[in-house]
């Protein structure tokens, strides 16, 4: 008798602990299905909203997303007659380019540009500005929008934007992006203005951009058609504009035009472009000038660049002549006057590993003329050498 209420308390605590045992396993599937079904529609939020497929991202709502940009680097080591001799690595940008595709007619295109680096102060080596000779100090930072606008393509002949962007000018204003520039920053008409945010011209259009090919057979010949208001008096529009044409697939040229006021008077830029490649050869040029209400005086900047590709162009040696005339220009900081004619020459080599990536090193002879040469028995001459490296993604 004993033996069997035994061995029946035996038999219960089994099946007690079978139906536990049960019961948890039960739960423990459970709990994983829910983890799979939250993972899974994790997973497809993510498809569904962000990656639809190779080399494709979608916002929100469902807009193609294409993300890109370009960071760039330097270091400079320049050396005068009235300065100290230094190095710096004066220079780090990273520019992120975003566009959305809207539909296949319309797309939004931004850019946003942050740098930070060692500025050179006292650029022209004036003696009546501080610091009294030109020097690498301090750090700066910022981050601003370089180009935002909206983009309708219906046609050939009608293209439409609207915001901001790079003005089509010549060759240089409109090129910009640095991993383009076998001299790190382009020509000096980009990298001097007159103290009034303008120089040659004003860098960004603002407000409408209008573009197109005219209707002729051969889709030759281009138009661009643009506001901007210049930094010296943002009350008042101005208006440019730019005719190209492709004579073949060796030559293309073409002429420019900025009107605008600005705080004394009213500025009309003109300019001529010329860009030309035959096998491994090829030069850009350009020739602009600016001619001011009111005075005799006249601004003008020309360039010459020809080129030599070599290796299936992953290397280009290349010579630069550069020339500026600002007689109206001023210290921004001051509005101490402190015109400039000058001009650099020198060469330099690119490696680019990949076509997406430019490796310089150039040396520049910088040659201040006539009566800009020397500011109060203070040369302002200098050289420099600099290595720079620009990459795309």
């Amino acid at each position: 008798m004993r033996l069997i209420i035994a061995v029946t308390i035996f038999s219960l605590t089994l099946i007690a602990q079978a139906s536990l045992a049960s019961e948890k396993i039960a739960e423990l599937q459970q709990r994983l299905h829910d983890l799979e079904m939250q993972q899974k529609e994790i997973e497809d939020w993510y498809t569904n909203f962000y990656f639809l497929g190779k080399d494709r991202v979608s916002s929100f709502l469902d807009n193609k997303i294409f993300l890109g940009g370009y960071f760039e680097t330097s270091i400079s080591n320049i050396s005068g007659p009235d300065m100290p001799t230094q190095t710096s690595s004066q220079n780090q940008a990273l520019g992120i380019s975003v566009t959305a595709e809207l539909n296949e007619n319309i797309r939004l295109v931004t850019q946003t540009l942050t740098a930070g680096g060692i500025p050179l102060r006292n650029q022209h080596n004036n003696p009546n500005l501080t610091p009294t000779r030109r020097e690498y100090s301090g750090y700066v930072f910022g981050s601003l929008l370089a180009q935002g606008y909206l983009e309708y393509r219906p046609g050939n002949f009608f293209n439409l934007q609207a915001g901001l962007g790079y003005i089509p000018f010549g060759i240089a204003y409109q090129q910009r992006e640095p991993v383009l520039f076998k001299k790190r920053g382009g020509p000096q008409m980009l990298l001097n203005d007159d103290g009034t945010g303008v120089g040659i011209a004003s860098a960004l259009w603002m407000g409408l951009h209008v573009y197109g090919l005219l209707p002729l057979e051969k889709k030759s010949l281009g138009y661009n058609l643009y506001t901007v208001p210049p930094a010296s008096k943002v009350n008042m529009i101005g208006a440019g504009g730019r005719l190209w044409w492709a004579v073949n697939e060796n030559l293309k040229t073409g002429v420019s035009f900025q009107y605008g006021e600005k705080v004394q008077n009213s500025y009309l830029s003109q300019g001529v472009d010329i860009d030309f490649k035959h096998g491994n050869y090829g030069f850009l040029s350009e020739y602009a000038v600016v001619d001011y209400s009111g005075n005799n005086l006249s601004a003008k900047s020309y360039y010459f660049e020809p080129y030599y590709k070599l290796f299936e162009g992953r290397w280009i040696v290349f010579v630069n002549i550069d020339y500026i005339k600002l007689p109206t220009r001023v210290d921004a900081a001051t509005q101490t006057p402190d015109p400039i004619e000058k001009r650099f020459y020198g060469a330099g080599v690119n490696w680019l590993p990949l076509p997406t990536v430019r490796l310089r090193l150039n040396y520049l002879k910088h040659d201040y003329i006539k009566e800009t040469d020397s500011i109060d028995g203070q040369k302002r001459d200098y050289a420099q050498v600099e290595f720079s490296m620009a990459v795309a993604f």
